[in-house]
């Protein structure tokens, strides 16, 4: 783990020597995706750039000077979510590729986390949080990797594991695609239709099923060490934050992104 850190850690340094700006988050980041998932089209204390164009947005690159901090973009990606993140967001918002991942990262993450069911046969091997502790694992590798119906299954673990994850991801896949499809059709027969809106409605569902669906498992085996009061106020949390961000998100669109980025004039 120390060495991959490292190694990560130089990769970054040196794509930001070679290149400047962002962009090692832009383009070679894993965790890159995930923040546009839990963020787009923006956070709950996101900043609107868009409402007053600040010279300086919050998140933008820049650098120090006497006179203070100037702008050091070096245009690594065309609109910069560090710039304005709803801009970015409308502007690949019908990708397929986009959509495609934020459909499979719900699966990655049922199954990553129901691996460990699978492996162990129980959740008790999770949530115990034993695995954090466990000895021999590279030799652990070749041995059974599902134990399922009171028995192990002869798959190793070194196969096991990615399989899970690629039927996981195919099925969630198949399945967002579907809602999608179900969706579109609803909206056609009762609204006018905007196939921008009803990809993003689709978009953060997606985003708000994936965060709900981590936290579900993501650090449960430390939570769960808590008093039972604070563990309720933790999941609660978790469950109302997401629900504020969804419903905020829900109410965006582009037609209110173009009307609230034209130049105010003094009334």
């Amino acid at each position: 783990m120390a060495i991959a850190s490292l190694s990560i850690i130089s990769a970054a340094l040196l794509t930001g020597f070679l290149w400047g700006g962002k962009t090692w988050c832009n383009y070679f980041c894993p965790a890159n995706i995930v923040q546009k998932i839990y963020t787009a089209p923006g956070g709950i204390l996101e900043s609107h750039p868009h409402h007053f164009r600040p010279k300086l947005p919050q998140s933008m690159c820049r650098k120090p000077t006497a006179e203070g901090d100037i702008g050091a973009c070096v245009g690594c990606v065309a609109n910069c979510g560090d710039i304005d993140l709803q801009r970015a967001y409308w502007s690949v918002v019908l990708d397929p590729q986009l959509r495609n991942v934020y459909y499979m990262f719900f699966g990655l993450i049922i199954g990553f986390y129901g691996y460990y069911y699978l492996y162990a046969g129980n959740w008790g091997y999770y949530f115990s949080g034993v695995w954090t502790h466990e000895e021999g694992i590279w030799e652990k590798l070749h041995q059974p990797g599902f134990y399922l119906f009171g028995q192990a299954w002869r798959m190793p673990k070194i196969c096991a594991a990615p399989l899970t994850l690629a039927i996981a991801c195919t099925s969630s896949l198949g399945l967002g695609c579907g809602l999608e499809k179900l969706y579109r059709r609803w909206r056609s027969r009762h609204i006018s239709r905007s196939e921008k809106l009803t990809i993003h409605h689709c978009l953060a569902v997606a985003a708000w099923s994936s965060f709900n669906c981590f936290y579900l498992f993501g650090g449960q085996p430390n939570i769960i060490l808590l008093p039972e009061l604070a563990r309720r106020i933790i999941d609660i949390s978790i469950v109302v934050s997401s629900t504020i961000w969804l419903c905020r998100a829900l109410q965006q669109n582009p037609g209110r992104y173009q009307q609230e980025s034209r130049p105010r004039t003094a009334g």
